[in-house]
């Protein structure tokens, strides 16, 4: 305990064999503290499998770091959207959605691959790059297909039907596929 409260980033630089020896029980708050040594043990109850901060130790002074990764994802999302809609425009749609499916298939798989928050970062980039654009590019390939009379419907309803069957049936999948089943 430091300042009456339990610190899960420090711990007391004492031997606490001689300390156990002296029959001490209570921890004196002015004994030197360091950063944890011993690593980390992490409750799987909730989320039943390890993340990348898990896999990483991303804690104390690095738990900030999965909130920068979210923010550099948003960030590609932000670029992907001025470079793929020039690319949509200046050599077609079809090209366009193929590069953001292709650069968020490599992107997405390399981010299981990450050693490090900065390989990590790089990979939410191109992931964020190409996440928007793989939507936007097949909604804006629809829309240009279909005359002006039917668009509303056909874009609107086709992908309110498909949205809601697919969250209609994930809880229904969840039964089947648990979440952290071996």
């Amino acid at each position: 305990m430091m300042n009456g409260e339990y610190n899960n980033c420090y711990m007391y630089d004492v031997n606490y064999t001689e300390i156990m020896a002296q029959g001490k029980v209570m921890a004196d708050p002015q004994w030197p503290k360091v950063k944890c040594r011993h690593g980390w043990s992490y409750n799987y109850t909730e989320i039943p499998y390890s993340t990348v901060a898990t896999e990483q130790n991303w804690v104390c002074d690095d738990a900030a770091l999965p909130t920068y990764a979210q923010s550099i994802f948003f960030l590609g999302a932000i670029v992907g959207g001025l470079l793929f809609g020039w690319v949509a425009d200046r050599y077609g749609r079809i090209p366009a959605l193929i590069g953001t499916n292709l650069i968020g298939l490599f992107a997405g798989v390399g981010t299981a691959f990450a050693n490090s928050f900065w390989e990590f970062a790089a990979m939410r980039f191109f992931v964020g790059f190409a996440f928007d654009n793989c939507f936007t590019m097949m909604y804006i390939l629809v829309l240009e297909y279909v005359g002006p009379k039917y668009r509303t419907f056909v874009v609107n309803m086709s992908i309110a039907i498909f949205f809601t069957g697919a969250a209609y049936c994930c809880p229904g999948l969840h039964t089947l596929w648990p979440i952290g089943s071996g």
